[in-house]
């Protein structure tokens, strides 16, 4: 499948993940919330704010109970969806 722009949902997601992962390692900062999500520094700090507007994220880069939410009903229902219609170039 051709390379595509990721939804900005699936960033939400990413970012999510990130900060989640590199929290409980203690790592993460700017940098590496955007390295390991595949974002510029400018754009990963346009989607934080949404992030935080929302309350998916706190101020220190911590997931929220609702970013837990968001990705558990990401889980369940936004990725099958992208799959059974071949949206999601990953697997």
């Amino acid at each position: 499948m051709a390379s595509r722009e990721r939804l900005t949902i699936e960033v939400y997601r990413d970012i999510l993940r990130a900060s989640h992962h590199l929290r409980k390692l203690g790592k993460a900062t700017l940098h590496s919330v955007g390295y390991e999500a595949n974002l510029p520094n400018k754009r990963l700090k346009e989607r934080v704010t949404e992030l935080l507007a929302m309350g998916l994220l706190d101020s220190g880069w911590a997931v929220s109970q609702k970013g837990y939410q968001f990705c558990d009903d990401y889980k369940r229902n936004v990725d099958p969806f992208l799959r059974k219609y071949s949206l999601n170039d990953r697997d």
